[in-house]
């Protein structure tokens, strides 16, 4: 499966969850993507408070209570470890998605599909330059 963008797997989420928490897990989702960490033979990725402070703007004590609702939602589990290489004493959210959160990048990949948007984002970087000053 090729990286959904985060607008895609949020457009996907709204239909099931808030707002916010769908901003939250579309965030997720789209780090999960490129996740190269396994725990127990599952694919994991971690993410904080400030992480999600950084991408989303919202408060770190408000990101964490998101990523707890989405577990009792049935979409990660959480496993508190420290960050590899760091070597970090304090501990950090490890999300293991469950099928209920690859199901979502599934229908948002479909979604995508359906509305040809995938065909249209390869079309548009395959046309020239029409910028005024431009050679095309």
């Amino acid at each position: 499966m090729r990286d959904l963008p985060t607008w895609a797997i949020e457009r996907r989420a709204r239909k099931e969850l808030p707002l916010p928490l769908a901003n939250t897990l579309a965030e997720c989702l789209f780090w999960f993507q490129k996740a190269k960490h396994t725990i127990d033979g599952e694919p994991a990725f971690w993410k904080t408070g400030e992480d999600l402070r950084d991408a989303l703007g919202i408060q770190p004590r408000t990101g964490n209570t998101h990523l707890k609702k989405l577990e009792r939602f049935g979409y990660w589990k959480i496993i508190r470890r420290s960050r590899p290489r760091y070597g970090c004493p304090s501990p950090v959210n490890w999300l293991i998605p469950t099928n209920k959160a690859l199901d979502l990048l599934s229908r948002a990949l479909e979604d995508m599909v359906q509305a040809g948007v995938s065909r249209t984002i390869r079309n548009q970087s395959k046309q020239p330059s029409k910028e005024p000053g431009s050679d095309a």
